[in-house]
C-alpha cells in the first residue's frame, strides 16, 4: 500500500516536459558559450583539424594553443553544468508551486546528468562545431558566429517554451488533477462493516 501511494506521487507528464525542456537548455548554452572564443571557432569551422593551429590570431593573453583549446572546452562544460543547475530549480519551484511531488524534479535532474556524462565526451569533437545545422545557416553569409547566436537562442528560448508555457503547465497538472479528485474507493473494513449492518436490518 505504502509503495503504490510513493508510485503514484509521480508525474510522468511533468518528467516528459521538463527533461527535453533541461535538455534544449543545455544545447543552447553551449552554442552560445562557444562565442568566447569566436577566433577558434571560425579557425574550426573553417579548417580542417590539422591546419587549425596556422589561422589562430596570437591570442592576447601569454597562453598556448592547448591552453587555448582548454579553457575553450571547460566553457562550455560549465556552460552545460551551470544550465543543468538552474533547470533543476526552475523545474523544482514549479513542481513546488504546482503542489507536485518534488522528487520528481530531482529524477529529472538525474536523467539529465547522466546523458551529459554519456555524451560529453562529443564535445572532443570537430565535428560537433563544424557540421552546424538548424535556421542559424541562413546566417552564415553574417558570420559564423551568428549560426552560433541563432541556434544558441532558438535552443534555448525553446526550452524556457516548454518550462513556462501555460499548456505545458495544464498538461503536467492534469495528471494530479484526475488522481487528486478521482472517487476514492471504500476501505475492506468500512465495506464489511456497512455489511453487517445490511444483514442486521433485514433480519
Amino acid at each position: 500500500m505504502a509503495t503504490g501511494k510513493f508510485i503514484s506521487k509521480f508525474n510522468w507528464r511533468l518528467i516528459l516536459i521538463h527533461l527535453p525542456a533541461t535538455l534544449f537548455l543545455i544545447l543552447g548554452a553551449r552554442k552560445l558559450a562557444v562565442l568566447s572564443d569566436v577566433d577558434l571557432i571560425e579557425a574550426i569551422y573553417l579548417y580542417p583539424p590539422d591546419d587549425i593551429w596556422n589561422h589562430l590570431k596570437k591570442p592576447l593573453d601569454d597562453i598556448t594553443n592547448g591552453q587555448r583549446f582548454y579553457l575553450f572546452f571547460r566553457g562550455i562544460a560549465y556552460a552545460g553544468l551551470i544550465t543543468i543547475l538552474v533547470s533543476f530549480l526552475i523545474s523544482l519551484f514549479i513542481s513546488i508551486r504546482n503542489k507536485i511531488f518534488w522528487l520528481n524534479s530531482l529524477v529529472v535532474f538525474i536523467l539529465v546528468f547522466i546523458i551529459t556524462i554519456l555524451t560529453f565526451h562529443k564535445l572532443l569533437f570537430f565535428k560537433i562545431l563544424s557540421e552546424i545545422g538548424g535556421f542559424g545557416r541562413l546566417f552564415e553569409s553574417l558570420g559564423i558566429k551568428y549560426v552560433f547566436i541563432i541556434n544558441g537562442t532558438i535552443l534555448t528560448l525553446t526550452g524556457l517554451f516548454l518550462f513556462f508555457n501555460p499548456w505545458t503547465k495544464k498538461f503536467i497538472r492534469k495528471q494530479y488533477d484526475e488522481s487528486h479528485f478521482a472517487p476514492k474507493e471504500k476501505p475492506a473494513e468500512e465495506l464489511n462493516h456497512a455489511g453487517e449492518e445490511k444483514d442486521w436490518t433485514w433480519e
